[in-house]
Formats: structure tokens, sequence, C-alpha cells
């Protein structure tokens, strides 16, 4: 079994298409947020390109679950689905933003 999070790029899209400030004003409270972030455009450009030292990575590709449930089964996974948030083994700071999936390998 294979269970992960990733950042979830459907929240901040959406957000941004219907004209919400949910995503935006949720992103400018964190203090990883850079102080140039100042439109929502901003924030979704900052979303695809993050490059902070202190993360330790990049962030190297965007993914919703239609895309991540993909490229899982393309390896050879199998029953793909969302999962809750688990405080038993995620970290709490990633509760918001994260886009969590189980899969399994037969």
């Amino acid at each position: 079994m294979l269970s992960l999070g990733v950042p979830d790029t459907e929240w901040p899209l959406v957000s941004y298409v219907n004209g919400n400030d949910e995503y935006f004003d949720w992103c400018r409270r964190q203090p990883w947020c850079p102080p140039w972030i100042e439109t929502r455009l901003d924030q979704i450009n900052f979303h695809f390109r993050q490059q902070i030292p202190e993360f330790g990575a990049a962030h190297r590709y965007a993914y919703d679950f239609e895309t991540l449930a993909a490229r899982l089964d393309a390896a050879g996974f199998a029953d793909v689905v969302r999962r809750a948030f688990d405080p038993a083994s995620d970290a709490e700071e990633r509760r918001v933003g994260t886009l969590y999936v189980r899969a399994t390998r037969p």
C-alpha cells in the first residue's frame, strides 16, 4: 500500500477562477509566504514554482487527483482513492492544502 500527500493544485486553481480569496488569504498567513506575493496570480505562480530552501527542495510538478491517479495507475498501482488527513501519520502543518491519496500495488 502507498499512502502519500502532495500539494493540492485544484484548490488554488478553483479559487482563482471563481474569484474566491480563501486560498490566497490562507497562504498570506503562512510563515513561508514570500513578501513579493501581492495578487492572487502571484500566489498561483508561486504555487507552481516554489523554490524554498528551507523545504529542502522545489516543487517540480503540480497534481490534482485525476493526474496523480493516472500516474499511479501507470506505475502499476490500483484502487487509487483520496484519503482524509491522518494525524497519526501526516504532519499537522500539511493538513490544509494537501491532496492525500492511498493506492495498492497488486
